[in-house]
């Protein structure tokens, strides 16, 4: 082998460190990214059910008024994430004390009211 061909275990020992870096950055990044998104998440949680006890009352002491909720549901998803704010999508949906699915409906297809990109319990939120 001509002497410029050959790798140093120096020049190896520095390509290696030099990717190990970057890969960690990368990491980094994308674990800051996704802590971030997973805070907006929860903060927007917080406002939407501010919003329902606070601006529509549909919520007053742990109960819910079931005529309010329908009225919310006749309004739309599109109409309710405009009046909250809330940019990400969502599904408001109850459980019981053992917490189990309350169906919004008799039929017990309709799992909440929200996006239909969201899944409860692998149905869409708004299917009827």
């Amino acid at each position: 082998m001509k002497k410029g061909q050959a790798w140093s275990i120096d020049a190896m020992v520095g390509v290696f460190l030099f990717v190990m870096i970057i890969i960690s950055v990368i990491a980094f990044s994308v674990s800051q990214t996704h802590n971030s998104d997973m805070a907006n998440l929860k903060q927007e949680g917080e406002e939407l059910f501010s919003a329902l006890r606070d601006k529509l009352n549909v919520i007053n002491e742990r109960k819910i008024d079931p005529a309010l909720l329908e009225t919310l549901n006749d309004e739309g998803y599109e109409s309710l994430k405009n009046f909250t704010g809330i940019s990400s999508d969502f599904c408001i949906y109850f459980v019981d004390e053992n917490d189990n699915l309350v169906f919004l409906d008799e039929l017990g297809e309709m799992v909440g009211i929200g996006s239909s990109k969201v899944l409860i319990n692998g149905t869409p939120c708004n299917s009827t």
